[in-house]
């Protein structure tokens, strides 16, 4: 195998594929000459490669080295002139540039499973997703890496479900138990029907598609983040694999995982129906009230991170004006935004201030649109519900003597005490409040005297 190349491409190139410093390089030699990088994170494996610009071999072959020996030898060279890279797999491959000569050892293959799709079985291979708006693409995927769990004892949740319908465009769901989205992807793209795919789990096997890693959705977003609009992505299964393939103005890359092999909760029961006669709409946002919002959330996450408890509770007394108060011993914060007029008044609800953030921005999109807050009954979830997608969010517990200010249709606040889970607001507007015995007027000793 003989590769002549130039350092400065192949250490740019190297820096994109592999994801740490102790990963394995595949460097291929043939028509196009491509280097490959293996990681193994979280539970996952997966192989990015990437074709070397300017390169050219006179034969055919590839070798694995260690990521770190290789890049310490390219970086002692010369970066504008020209490297030849030749080896074998038994003796190693040697680094030359004029008089400067590295010899570095061979490591065996990390694993063959996880590699490109090529002839017939890319041929053959279902097609997950074919799209041109790669920006818009890696924009939901960031918006759903929010949403995965980090619990490596429940592997199923540490990875973005990439769901492929029957009809209409495939979308990404996340849910680290406490959240959950269902984002889709803003172009369509192609797709093969959704019965080549997996079932999502033995209890909805009508709802397809495949559970890609974390750390390879990270990968592919890093990739994503060096091309612009104009460029193609591709996404192929076979084998319990996923073949990403990204094709640009700055040269093809290859992104291939193996699926995680469990069952991903089935998150249509989770999200509420429209037609239930119990939901009822807690406030619509419009994009500057959601900016608002986050901004004031974002500062009361902050100052209260390191406090137990810290929750924000939201009710709708007016049906135009939702209050959203901050409760916790390290801070407070009390926001009113003016919201599209819904009907009737609605429950107390307590929400880490944090998640609801992260949820509005996630349903607003790209466009930042209106976004709709759904609320129901005791224990239901509040759904969020705009342009980006959908959203859900489970409501935090109330600890006993939480005190939540509720204003009566004469405009007056009385403070209630709650308890449990949140509680509907009618019940508690409703109910009789004692009134105090009137104290009588007692006349001011000392202002008399004065007078005097």
């Amino acid at each position: 195998m003989k590769i002549v190349v130039s350092p400065k491409n192949l250490i740019a190139a190297v820096n994109r594929t592999f994801p740490n410093k102790d990963s394995v390089l595949e460097l291929r030699a043939g028509i196009d000459c491509t280097v490959s990088g293996f990681g193994t994170e979280a539970c996952s494996k997966f192989r990015t490669s990437e074709t070397l610009p300017g390169a050219y071999s006179v034969d055919s072959g590839s070798v694995f080295v260690n990521a770190r020996a290789l890049s310490s030898a390219l970086r002692a060279l010369d970066k504008s002139a020209d490297t030849i890279i030749e080896g074998s797999t038994i003796d190693g491959i040697v680094v030359s540039q004029g008089s400067m000569v590295f010899t570095i050892p061979c490591v065996d293959a990390p694993f063959e499973r996880v590699k490109h799709f090529t002839g017939e079985e890319a041929a053959t291979a279902a097609l997950l997703y074919r799209g041109s708006d790669v920006s818009g693409f890696r924009a939901v995927l960031d918006k759903a890496m929010g949403f995965t769990s980090s619990d490596e004892l429940r592997r199923a949740l540490m990875g973005v479900f990439f769901s492929v319908p029957e009809e209409g465009p495939c979308s990404l769901v996340a849910t680290d138990t406490h959240v959950l989205c269902d984002l889709p992807l803003i172009d369509w793209g192609e797709h093969d029907s959704a019965g080549v795919f997996p079932a999502v789990s033995s209890k909805a096997p009508d709802t397809h598609g495949v559970l890609l890693p974390y750390p390879f959705a990270r990968r592919l977003q890093k990739v994503l983040a060096g091309y612009k609009s104009k460029a193609i992505l591709t996404m192929r299964y076979a084998r319990g694999c996923v073949d990403a393939e990204v094709i640009g103005y700055n040269g093809e890359v290859f992104v291939v995982t193996a699926i995680i092999d469990g069952d991903f909760p089935n998150w249509l029961r989770v999200i509420p129906s429209q037609n239930d006669m119990d939901r009822r709409v807690l406030a619509t946002l419009d994009e500057g009230s959601i900016s608002n919002v986050c901004h004031h959330l974002d500062r009361f996450a902050k100052a209260t991170r390191k406090a137990a408890q810290s929750r924000v509770l939201l009710w709708n007394d007016t049906s135009d004006t939702l209050h959203i108060e901050g409760v916790d011993d390290a801070g407070s914060m009390a926001l009113t935004v003016r919201s599209t007029p819904c009907q009737g008044s609605l429950a107390v609800v307590a929400v880490s201030p944090e998640y609801l953030s992260i949820c509005l921005r996630a349903a607003s999109g790209a466009s930042s649109g209106t976004v709709t807050i759904e609320t129901g009954r005791v224990l239901d979830p509040l759904t969020l519900r705009g342009p980006g997608g959908l959203v859900v969010l489970m409501p935090m517990q109330l600890p006993d003597g939480t005190a939540a200010p509720i204003t009566d249709s004469s405009g007056v606040i009385r403070e209630r005490t709650l308890s449990g889970y949140s509680r509907q607001i009618d019940t508690l507007a409703a109910e009789v409040i004692p009134q105090a015995e009137p104290v009588p007027d007692i006349p001011d000793v000392r202002g008399v005297a004065l007078m005097a």
